[in-house]
């Protein structure tokens, strides 16, 4: 009862009187050897019990400990004369204690804690200071430190000094390497302080300070903000690669174009981050800031990036831009940042075949195709082999004849109609008739079938040459597999001849005693496994010959020159060769074929003719035409007469129906073209840069590891 609320634990302090322990004859320590006896307990002797061992411990009972009275009337043994109790030589009182002793460093700390409303941390912190070194002093030894939510604070800050720098250099990379310019790069750059105004003022306006969330914000608005500039000015290059000059139309067109992805990316990301702006709910203060700074920054950024971005446009490539036109003809290869992802690893995989067949003769001239000795087979001559025995091939000249051949079906009229009738369809006499009628198609129809033919000609074309890239590919890709196994051979061999050396040696050292069983047994493991590849080697080279000699169609299975592998230098591509590969015109005749699919299908909505013509006998008697009385006419007086119709599709939902569906399959065929393309794109990127990781590997064989193998092998 004596300890107050909110105060530390309780604890019984015993407080010695020096001057009546003198008076008995006591000591401190006596006292205290007392109270730990009677309260915590005190070692009096050992107990035996067979061979274990147990203290005899003395101390009071339960009953005699559980009260600070019971500590007050503990008696105290005096040497010359009675016991005393506790209370006549010591104060005993029941005071709070500290909660918790913390420590950090070997040293004690106490902890003051607060927290802070409507106001920010790092200001609250920098006025704390200021009065406590105007108005504390501190006893030598003492220091404060300040923690918490502005310790992380500076930390933080001292993070984005680094991450902010590095967000914006890379930036400024990826604008470099996506546009090649400088100049255009520090344009777009410059949406970034124009973001920034808006990020500032939203955080003023609604009276926040700045703070780390915040600071994550301002880069991803950065970003964003970005990105919208790369859209812009993105679509006048483009505009201008088209021919056109004015940059005043330039950027009136490009803006009338592009406005729509540029507010539709403002306004997704700010309705996005709406939500976390009006938050008040746990966690609102890290989300709010960050919220704030991109809506803020994405309204100015977007309205800055609209007006003032085409304005800069204009005056920078007036006076420092370049004329866009046709490319003129490089006289040695020239490396550019946007077609980076399309040049490397061809000739090293055969990816050159991705390219039309007069890149591939580019390609060819560039990276000089391996000739190899006599006694085997080159890789031209595996080409050559593969493209005039390969059974696919003859495959694909039979369609494109098939397809030729059904182009002469397009004028197809249909059958002629020839009828004869036999009755008494005029009268009691019985006459007959001759019928004969020609269904006509609409010229447009006729026109349609003849371009559809045409396009599913050229589609069989496509389909040849990319069959015949795939094939040379593969030829070229088993070809260097097979050459890279024959290579490996003869080193795996020379390590088979090492480890039987070493083994013979460890065997050597063991009979004379210098060497053990465990080493002779590691170098008997050692030379099996060198055995093991060299057979697993010439196991592969049999299984990459009978895959060239199906490539080939050959009768048995071709051998190549054991010769050592050399290094290769890739070619220096144009960027617009990935736009010509085999793959992607297919994919355009395949495109071409469902937009003349699409106008035969509206060619059938339009009206066909029927044309007919009758002879037939009319038996009986006719008046004459000069009134001189009537004629009998019988089988030989003939009557002839034609007929004219038109066939008008009147249902014609159906129809609309298909045109519908040819319009969707003509969309599926170009979106298709765009995926491939973006695939192949990515195909090329990835190869790239495992080419320059295994470029990397084979520097550091040649400069490093290679130069410590004569040591290796001598020891």
């Amino acid at each position: 009862p004596s300890v107050e609320q909110g105060s530390g634990l309780p604890q019984i302090v015993v407080q010695v009187d020096r001057e009546a322990l003198a008076r008995y004859g006591l000591s401190v320590d006596e006292v205290n050897q007392t109270i730990s006896a009677a309260f915590a307990g005190q070692s009096a002797g050992l107990v035996y019990e067979g061979e274990r061992r147990y203290d005899l411990t003395v101390r009071l009972a339960q009953n005699q400990r559980s009260s600070i009275d019971d500590v007050r009337a503990l008696t105290i043994p005096v040497p010359d004369g009675p016991a005393v109790p506790l209370a006549q030589v010591a104060s005993v009182e029941l005071r709070s204690g500290p909660n918790q002793i913390q420590r950090e460093d070997a040293k004690r700390r106490l902890q003051v804690g607060f927290n802070v409303r409507d106001r920010d941390v790092e200001s609250v912190v920098l006025e704390l200071q200021d009065k406590i070194n105007r108005r504390i002093k501190f006893p030598p030894g003492y220091y404060v430190t300040y923690g918490g939510p502005f310790e992380n604070l500076v930390d933080a800050r001292e993070r984005l000094l680094i991450a902010v720098p590095v967000a914006l250099g890379l930036i400024f990379l990826l604008l470099f390497l996506t546009f090649g310019s400088i100049r255009q790069s520090l344009l777009i750059f410059s949406a970034i302080p124009l973001a920034a105004i808006g990020g500032v003022l939203a955080l003023w306006l609604r009276d926040m300070p700045f703070s780390i969330s915040a600071g994550v914000g301002f880069i991803a608005l950065f970003g964003v903000a970005v990105l919208n500039g790369i859209v812009l000015i993105g679509e006048f290059n483009r505009l201008r690669q088209a021919g056109e000059t004015d940059l005043v139309k330039v950027i009136f067109e490009g803006t009338a174009v592009r406005l729509r992805p540029v507010l539709m990316t403002a306004t997704v990301a700010s309705l996005g981050f709406l939500p976390m702006a009006l938050s008040n709910s746990a966690g609102a203060e890290v989300q709010k800031p960050l919220a704030t700074v991109v809506i803020g920054g994405l309204i100015t950024a977007t309205l800055l990036t609209l007006f003032v971005l085409p304005v800069l446009y204009v005056l920078i490539e007036r006076r420092f831009g370049k004329t866009f036109g046709k490319p003129k003809p490089r006289t040695k290869p020239e490396l550019t940042p946007a077609p980076v992802a399309t040049w490397l690893l061809i000739g090293l995989t055969g990816l050159g075949t991705l390219w039309s067949p007069s890149a591939q003769a580019q390609v060819t001239a560039q990276t000089n195709p391996v000739q190899v000795g006599n006694g085997g087979l080159s890789l031209s001559q595996a080409l050559s082999q593969a493209s005039s025995n390969n059974p696919l091939l003859r495959v694909l000249q039979l369609n494109i004849g098939y397809q030729q051949s059904l182009r002469s079906t397009a004028g197809d009229v249909g059958k002629t109609e020839i009828a004869t009738t036999i009755g008494q369809y005029n009268s009691r006499y019985l006459d007959q008739s001759f019928t004969v009628g020609q269904r006509l198609p609409n010229p447009a129809l006729v026109r349609g079938l003849r371009s559809l033919a045409d396009a599913r000609t050229a589609g069989a074309e496509a389909d040849g040459r990319l069959t015949r890239a795939d094939l040379a590919r593969q030829v070229k890709a088993t070809y260097y597999q097979l050459w890279y196994v024959q290579s490996l051979a003869g080193l795996l061999r020379s390590q088979d001849s090492l480890y039987a050396a070493i083994a013979r040696g460890a065997e050597v050292r063991r009979r004379t005693g210098e060497g053990t069983l465990l080493e002779q047994t590691a170098a008997e493991v050692q030379r099996r496994q060198a055995q093991a590849a060299l057979s697993q080697n010439a196991l592969d080279a049999q299984i990459l010959a009978r895959q060239l000699q199906t490539l080939l169609a050959s009768s048995v299975p071709p051998t190549i020159p054991d010769t050592l592998l050399t290094e290769r230098s890739l070619p220096v591509i144009d960027a617009e060769m990935l736009a010509q590969s085999p793959e992607l015109a297919q994919l355009s005749s395949q495109i071409e074929i469902a937009r003349r699919e699409t106008d035969l299908e509206i060619a059938r909505l339009k009206p066909d003719f029927v044309l007919s013509l009758t002879n037939q006998s009319l038996r009986g008697f006719a008046p004459l035409g000069n009134g001189e009385g009537e004629q009998f006419n019988n089988f030989n007086n003939r009557f002839t007469y034609g007929q004219v119709g038109v066939s008008i599709p009147v249902f014609a939902k159906p129809l609309r129906a298909r045109v519908a569906a040819a319009r969707i399959g003509q969309q599926r065929a170009e979106a298709q073209r765009t995926a491939r393309q973006r695939t192949l794109e990515g195909e090329v990127g990835t190869s790239i840069q495992t080419y320059q990781k295994n470029r990397q590997a084979l520097a550091y064989y040649r400069e490093s590891a290679l130069p410590q193998v004569v040591l290796i092998r001598e020891q």
